[in-house]
């Protein structure tokens, strides 16, 4: 296997799962009962608020990816396939979609948002489509760039970031090679299978359940927040090392016992046998910056997700479960955090609300961004 063969020629110690063992991952306590609330006035030095106005020919019915640049607020909706760019007042000026751009794809258009990324370095909005096998890359003002092709989409899964040369992407539970991790690398207008990384959790075979932003990507590195882990893994060309552990009583940890239980096709079953082992559980939501690594999960009850936010400098720990606001400001229920901008994290604090029973039908009202930058603690 090319993976087994790029893990031997490595001087760097791995185990079995082509993990490396990294003595210096950095600990971050966490206390899992700790189910607090805490007021945005409170923890943030900085907030401020963006409310996305949309034409009367688009409507946003699915976040999938958010992305913010100096110029521009760039959102991602599979369900409509278009990806929608703002301008940093929160005014629509430009949509990407394959009803508008088919006759510029020089080799095919895309007809599926599969996952969609934005490369800060090369200024390129990147659209995944799995029905395709390709990557459709596009300006940061939406005009058609290039197109790459998989050369061998065996290990490609629907979420994907990339890393300079580096395309990181998390496979289905049920992948043939049972691994968690596909690693590709750009050659030209191919991308090219590098290795695979991590193993699939035996116990999820016959599920494929979707957590969203288990990847990042901090200074041209991928880091990922596999779904029953307590560890944040930094991924390389060859496989992946655990950059951050962390730190809880070791009877919630996960054991064999569930990680190799007999495979199940009811997730709902499958989240009650969860909340019973006590192990933590759904980890999402991972963003780091220079100064917080921020990434959430649940434990015990979904209905009190944990926010975390471990600072870098002190190694202290940020942690709640409801954030509200003393001045009225409005906030959206569980607070989750759905980007970054430099210091600053960003929440939905409003979105518009559903009169439908039908998922393609959009809901009424506006979407509304909160940014905030945290006080040191």
């Amino acid at each position: 296997m090319i993976a087994l063969f790029c893990a031997a020629c490595s001087n760097k110690p791995k185990t079995a799962s082509n993990e490396e063992v990294n003595p210096h991952a950095e600990k971050i306590k966490l206390n899992l009962f700790d189910t607090s609330k805490k007021y945005i006035e409170d923890i943030a030095d900085t907030t401020s608020e963006v409310t996305l106005t949309f034409s009367h020919y688009f409507t946003f019915s699915e976040m999938s990816n958010f992305f913010i640049t100096d110029d521009a607020i760039i959102l991602a909706d599979r369900m409509q396939g278009i990806v929608f760019i703002f301008n940093r007042k929160g005014e629509l000026i430009k949509t990407v979609n394959s009803a508008v751009d088919k006759k510029k794809m020089s080799d095919g258009r895309f007809t599926y948002i599969s996952d969609a990324f934005y490369d800060e370095n090369e200024k390129l909005i990147e659209i995944l489509d799995r029905t395709a096998d390709r990557v459709f890359r596009f300006t940061a003002k939406g005009e058609v760039k290039d197109t790459l092709k998989l050369g061998d989409a065996r290990a490609w899964g629907y979420d994907f970031v990339k890393a300079k040369d580096l395309y990181v992407t998390k496979l289905m539970s049920n992948n043939e090679d049972r691994k968690a991790l596909g690693i590709y690398k750009k050659d030209d207008k191919v991308l090219r299978f590098n290795a695979e990384a991590l193993p699939a959790i035996p116990a999820m075979e016959k599920l494929n359940i979707v957590q969203l932003h288990q990847l990042d990507v901090y200074k041209d590195v991928a880091y990922f927040f596999p779904m029953l882990s307590d560890k944040i893994y930094q991924i390389s060309s060859t496989g992946a090392k655990p950059a951050y552990v962390l730190d809880y009583p070791e009877k919630y940890h996960l054991t064999d016992e569930v990680r190799n239980a007999t495979p199940i096709r009811d997730p709902y079953l499958f989240f009650r046998n969860l909340v019973r082992a006590k192990v933590i559980y759904s980890n999402n939501s991972l963003f780091i910056n220079d100064n917080w690594v921020s990434f959430r999960f649940n434990f015990q009850s979904k209905e009190s997700p944990r926010n975390v936010f471990y600072n870098k400098e002190s190694k202290k720990v940020l942690q709640f479960s409801d954030l509200q606001s003393k001045t009225g400001l409005r906030l959206m229920p569980k607070a989750t955090v759905i980007g970054k901008y430099k210091d600053y994290f960003v929440m939905l604090n409003d979105a518009p609300v559903r009169k439908s029973k039908d998922p393609k039908v959009p809901g009424v009202g506006n979407y509304k961004l909160l940014f905030f930058k945290l006080k040191n603690i």
